[in-house]
């Protein structure tokens, strides 16, 4: 993706989709899954990446692979907070970002290229919308989350419309 030819890594990404679903191989769909959220996202088609983020975080959640529900959790935010849907308002997108930075830490990894990209898109409308002491508060407290409760805030919707997991709430 660094090259730039998001339609091209798509279409790579959609044929190793297929390829591992036919596999039954569920360990590999579950990334593949979220490199098509994360070229989605990087191609601003965010209707399009929200599938593939619900499906690679059940996925994630199923075979307990928290560097990959991470991942899943941050496409999800990256979409409610770039396309400025009501399911997450900037001070929850805040709490997350504090639970994204604990968990990479906790899980000794880093983010790779796209997802780092994707991350400080996130930040950039955060910081637009919130100011930096209360975005390190809300970090701060974000930290302590758990994986379930990071879920509950990603699906629990601030007006009638639908939080980001659609109908199942836990994600479960």
């Amino acid at each position: 993706m660094r090259e730039g030819d998001l339609d091209a890594a798509m279409a790579t990404c959609t044929e190793e989709i297929a390829f591992w679903r036919m596999q039954e191989d569920l360990v590999s769909l579950s990334g593949c899954l979220n490199n098509a959220a994360a070229i989605a996202i990087a191609s601003d088609r965010f209707d399009e990446a929200v599938p593939y983020a619900r499906e690679a975080l059940e996925l994630a959640r199923s075979l307990r692979i928290p560097a990959r529900a991470v991942w899943s959790m941050q496409h999800l935010v990256a979409i409610a907070i770039l396309v400025d849907r009501p399911g997450l308002d900037p001070a929850r997108v805040a709490l997350l970002i504090g639970f994204f930075d604990e968990r990479c830490r906790a899980l000794g990894f880093a983010r790779d290229y796209e997802d780092q990209r994707e991350y400080d898109r996130i930040c950039r409308h955060l910081r637009d919308r919130l100011p930096e002491t209360e975005i390190a508060r809300l970090k701060q407290r974000g930290a302590t989350l758990s994986e379930d409760d990071a879920l509950r805030v990603i699906a629990t919707p601030r007006t009638e419309s639908e939080g980001m997991l659609g109908n199942s709430a836990s994600g479960t």
